[in-house]
């Protein structure tokens, strides 16, 4: 078995202060990814999760009902 004690990311106090939210101050952009705020260690489900967010912040500005 393979094991990669490097494979989450392991922030330090006050690190998701700095992760930017998936709404930007551009007109029309959002971002996505495990690097964004999603109040979850930077793994592959907070880049679904972020994914998701990303999402919603697009519906809300393009008035889509959910």
């Amino acid at each position: 078995m393979i094991h990669q004690p490097q494979a989450t990311f392991s922030a330090h106090p006050g690190f998701e202060s700095l992760r930017p939210s998936q709404a930007t101050p551009i007109r029309g952009l959002f971002l996505a990814g495990d690097w964004t705020r999603a109040d979850l260690p930077s793994t592959m489900e907070s880049a679904a999760e972020s994914a998701r967010r990303a999402v919603d912040a697009v519906q809300d500005y393009l008035a889509v009902p959910k």
